[in-house]
Formats: structure tokens, sequence, C-alpha cells
């Protein structure tokens, strides 16, 4: 189940200036969870409880692991560009398949150590 701060995250990804706390600060919970938010972002208006309640927690757990994912994969494309070796074998497979990208030699060879 998503919590507020997840719910916030996907409607506004990359926001700044806003906190959740899971708890009050002498550790005991919220009546409402709702008051775990604390916005101080004044260029967006905070979302009521309402419009965080309404969003459906699989959708949002779905995004926000896709958002994950692609940002994995782009820091490992750029960690791997600088590795020769790999390089070096990127460019014999592309020579058997010009429409090969970078990004799906490095996930070719994920799926292959997942098998292992």
């Amino acid at each position: 189940m998503a919590n507020y701060y997840e719910k916030i995250q996907y409607l506004y990804p990359g926001i700044q200036r806003v906190v959740y706390w899971q708890t009050q600060y002498d550790g005991t919970p919220w009546d409402n969870l709702y008051d775990g938010i604390v916005w101080e972002n004044e260029e967006i208006e905070k979302p009521s409880q309402e419009q965080l309640d309404n969003l459906d927690d699989a959708l949002v757990e779905q995004e926000l692991s896709n958002r994950h994912e692609t940002e994995r994969k782009a820091q490992r494309d750029t960690k791997a560009k600088v590795d020769l070796g790999l390089v070096a074998q990127y460019r014999t497979a592309k020579s058997s398949d010009a429409n090969l990208t970078f990004s799906q030699f490095l996930d070719s060879l994920e799926e292959l150590a997942e098998d292992l």
C-alpha cells in the first residue's frame, strides 16, 4: 500500500521541500496519517487528503517502480560506458545486430546473470 509521500512523488516527480513523518516526534502514530505531511513547497499547492486517498495504490507503486528501474538503468548505462571490456563486447554484439542499443546489450547481460 502506497503511503502519502509515495503518492506525492507519483503526482509531482522530483518535488522538493516536502517531508513525510510516519510517526509524531515522540514516536507515537498519527491519529490521521495525512498529518505527517510537512509541506514547505511554495510552488505547488498541497494536495488534499481526498485527492491522495483517491489514487490507486497499485498504480502508484507500479509507476514509482518503473521510474526507479528507468533511473537505475540510466545510471548503469553511464557507469558501464567507461568499462572498455564491456564496450568491446558491445561492439562485437552490435556487429551481429545493427539495431542493438548499449542499454539492450546490458539488459541481456543482466538476464544472463539471473540465469546463473
